[in-house]
């Protein structure tokens, strides 16, 4: 039997119960795997739990939390040939909407041996790694306020009462990007590896998970009134058809400012430009749906 681990936050606000961790355990067995479930106890726990699950020749790593929570895991199993699984939970799960995975974990792991393995590109940054999307500008700036009792409470909305607040404030900062060759000039740049955002949004349509590059998408407005365009725009799914917003592909993507502005990875605060990203081809083994 397939030895895996399975790495949760028991923190998180949508954390497996200690009885649904048995009747995943028992779910698991049902479907061949024997599971050793491991709870992290501080930030990127995750990522050093997943690398030593690499190498201890487990056969299977399974992040089941939210984004957040994959990345960290995702990231201590770069460049290994051990499959990772997912077990959608947390506040967004844009990965598992994307794969078009059970919200549900049991029924997430009686598909489990449906899944198969493809190898995927990941995003780097730095020394960290990510799956989804590096954003920079006013998406990280809601993430920096937002109160992690309301969250708790009210989950993703939280996040859209942070970004209200951000856009009130107004203030928003120019960014210089280099995508490959080419320097552009903007307020807000999502450099993203998937069509998702968010949960169920789709701000970068022409991205492809399984592709060697970046779909990035700039947006040079400077007002309140150009992010109430842009908003309606990414609601009604036309904003990509704007005049002055660009969506472009590439491999590497540098992003300055005169002022340090925050920059987010899958979702969860990281610091402040500059930064540079590039995409590392075959670097991971994912499961997905057929």
């Amino acid at each position: 039997m397939p030895d895996a681990v399975c790495i949760y936050n028991p923190a998180s606000r949508t954390a497996p119960s200690s009885a649904l961790l048995t009747k995943l355990r028992n779910q698991f067995l049902k479907a061949g795997y024997s599971v050793d479930f491991q709870a992290t106890e501080r930030p990127l726990h995750a990522t050093d739990l997943a690398r030593a699950a690499v190498a201890s020749s487990a056969d299977l790593v399974i992040a089941c939390g939210g984004d957040g929570t994959i990345q960290e895991v995702a990231s201590g199993m770069a460049h290994s040939n051990v499959p990772l699984a997912i077990l959608p939970s947390g506040t967004a799960n844009v990965l598992a909407h994307e794969l078009g995975l059970p919200r549900n974990p049991l029924k997430a792991v009686a598909i489990m041996p449906s899944l198969e393995p493809r190898r995927i590109a990941l995003g780097k940054c730095g020394e960290e790694y990510f799956l989804l999307m590096a954003g920079a500008g006013i998406d990280a700036a809601a993430i920096d306020r937002v109160n992690s009792r309301l969250k708790s409470r009210i989950g993703r909305m939280a996040f859209v009462y942070s970004g209200l607040q951000c856009w009130s404030a107004g203030g928003f900062e120019p960014l210089t990007v280099r995508v490959d060759e080419t320097e552009y000039r903007c307020t807000f740049v999502v450099a993203s590896r998937v069509t998702r955002y968010g949960g169920s949004l789709r701000i970068a349509p022409h991205a492809d998970l399984f592709s060697d590059r970046f779909a990035v998408c700039l947006f040079p407005g400077a007002s309140r009134l150009d992010y109430l365009r842009y908003l309606a725009g990414v609601l009604s799914g036309t904003h990509h058809r704007f005049k002055d917003v660009v969506c472009v592909a590439g491999r590497s993507v540098e992003i300055s400012s005169e002022k340090p502005v925050r920059y987010q990875l899958d979702g969860e605060l990281k610091g402040f430009t500059p930064i540079q990203l590039e995409v590392i081809p075959n670097a991971l083994t994912l499961l997905v749906p057929k």
